[in-house]
């Protein structure tokens, strides 16, 4: 897992393109591995409209086969990153997409919002061809 992380953060720091965010450096303290980046003048992740918690607690009823959802696969044209795009419902039952990427066994959730009314529309057609 180090060496990933090491791998990763040396990829990231080459990488020089306006959407993505300079690596400057990377390492490890007491086993915690750490890793400093720019910083982006933005809204605070804890600020955003969805509540990490109920990301959370999507991803872990999927990955206990405890929830519905629609997973697809994403190439983000600028980096040529490959993503997991994962359509299902809140606990509320907003239909919400999180996207992540697999490390291995883990997954890593980079990115998580309610979907639009047009994306809603596409979602609830694939839910009404289910039948599990």
């Amino acid at each position: 897992m180090i060496r990933r992380f090491e791998q990763e953060a040396d990829v990231v720091a080459r990488l020089e393109h306006p959407n993505i965010i300079v690596v400057h450096d990377h390492g490890s303290t007491d086993d915690c591995l750490w890793i400093a980046m720019q910083y982006i003048e933005g809204t605070d992740a804890s600020r955003v409209e969805v509540d990490p918690d109920d990301v959370f607690d999507f991803v872990d009823a999927w990955m206990k086969e405890n929830r519905r959802v629609w997973l697809r696969t994403a190439t983000d044209p600028a980096t040529g990153l490959m993503s997991m795009v994962i359509w299902g419902r809140a606990d509320d039952g907003r239909p919400l997409a999180v996207f992540a990427r697999r490390i291995d066994r883990d997954i890593e959730i980079y990115s998580a919002e309610y979907l639009a009314s047009d994306q809603t529309s596409d979602f609830e057609k694939w839910e009404a061809t289910r039948n599990d």
